[in-house]
């Protein structure tokens, strides 16, 4: 198991993002079975890891979730020849946990406008300007960091973000998000970026934890409630999916089928459009 986890690490080496996610998960891997011959870590090795996540008070989505990155450990092995295929096929055969075998997580709410409103007035310029954007597009906070003048079609009448990496680009599915309005207004004088729209002080990308730092510094010298980026995404759903309903909503979020047709894929874009037309916004 040691030489099954010492493969997967140097495998995202090059991978920040994921060498934070599996670190701790690889590290008691190791120490729990790194001796133990990778062929018999079996269905019943990955329920005894799994129960160490839930007695560690960790909620059951969690604790299913960090069970399939061990099967996906595993899996990776098997491209590399160290085991055999079979070894997967056993793990996979553990069923997640079910309802009331872990504690559930408390559900996000969406953020309060008044109280974004109120936050936003003790932020710097930059970072009230991509609260804005958010708030007016439902972005996740990778997709915000990540914005690039090259990647925004300003050729119509409504500006189309396009980026180059987000969640499902994998499954070859297109992401447009409409820039209009409040979020128009707030990214314009960050047009004139050689790179990345939005830089911190140091001039280095910001990433989901200190934006997050940030914002909450800030809701507490506003005196309000922290909120979370997450949450501002959420608001902004919830306001169109009020007005317009749940497609409008999926539209805005960018959700969508793996099978889409590229006619779907049209009607999916001009409900986007319509979605952010009726967005939460500052001003």
């Amino acid at each position: 198991v040691a030489q099954v986890v010492a493969e997967y690490r140097e495998s995202i080496a090059d991978r920040p993002k994921e060498k934070s996610r599996y670190k701790s998960l690889l590290d008691v891997l190791e120490y729990e079975y790194g001796d133990d011959p990778a062929s018999e870590f079996g269905p019943r090795k990955l329920a005894e890891l799994r129960s160490l996540c839930v007695a560690s008070g960790n909620c059951r989505r969690y604790c299913n979730t960090q069970t399939r990155h061990i099967i996906r450990i595993f899996r990776h092995a098997v491209s590399r020849e160290l085991i055999d295929i079979s070894v997967v096929g056993r793990l996979e055969t553990l069923q997640p946990l079910r309802p009331g075998q872990a504690r559930e997580s408390k559900p996000r709410k969406p953020a309060v406008l008044d109280d974004v409103k109120a936050t936003i007035e003790h932020l710097p310029p930059t970072l009230a300007a991509m609260v804005r954007i958010q708030l007016a597009t439902a972005m996740r906070p990778s997709e915000l960091f990540r914005m690039r003048p090259v990647d925004i079609d300003r050729s119509d009448e409504i500006w189309m973000y396009r980026p180059e990496n987000h969640k499902t680009a994998h499954h070859e599915i297109r992401k447009a998000v409409p820039i209009l309005g409040d979020a128009r207004q707030a990214l314009t004088p960050f047009l004139f970026a050689e790179d990345l729209c939005f830089v911190n002080s140091a001039g280095d990308a910001w990433c989901k934890d200190s934006y997050r730092i940030r914002i909450g510094r800030a809701c507490e010298r506003a005196g309000v409630p922290r909120w979370t980026p997450y949450q501002l995404r959420r608001l902004a759903v919830q306001v169109v999916r009020d007005a317009l309903g749940a497609e409008h909503a999926q539209a805005l979020l960018g959700h969508s089928r793996i099978d889409m047709t590229e006619v779907y894929a049209k009607a999916s874009e001009q409900r986007a459009i319509e979605a952010a037309k009726v967005a939460p916004r500052i001003g």
